[in-house]
């Protein structure tokens, strides 16, 4: 069964994002932390980003120092993610919303354009291939 994996944030999704973009972002899938934590050797990666990559490698992806333990990140990478101001996952369907990073989730369960598309009826198409 397949799962989906979040990696980082677009950064084309942040409003006030400036020039904190390279400081925010995870050296592995280049986008916004998602759930930063360290290395023991100080590197900040998306939670997700550096689990995926001890499955193949356990040296850190930046220093290739051995990765043994994964810790919280310093307060002030939290801080400032928990500041970003971020545009709705349903944007392009209408949602104009732009929330605070931290209640993101919060406003994706109660999207009215996320509840539309969930009513909408879907149409597929049937073909054959030869």
């Amino acid at each position: 069964m397949f799962t989906r994996v979040d990696l980082g944030y677009e950064p084309s999704r942040f409003v006030n994002l400036g020039d904190f973009s390279d400081d925010l972002s995870c050296p592995i899938c280049l986008g916004i932390f998602r759930e930063p934590v360290t290395t023991t050797c100080r590197h900040v990666f998306c939670k997700n980003c550096i689990k995926m990559w001890s499955m193949k490698s356990m040296t850190c992806p930046v220093d290739r120092r051995k990765l043994t333990k994964l810790h919280k990140p310093p307060i002030l990478i939290e801080n400032m993610i928990n500041k970003l101001l971020i545009k709705c996952d349903y944007e392009e369907f209408g949602c104009e919303e732009i929330i605070e990073l931290p209640l993101l989730e919060q406003h994706l369960k109660c999207c009215a354009e996320s509840q539309s598309l969930a009513s909408t009826p879907i149409l597929f198409s049937y073909g054959y291939i030869k």
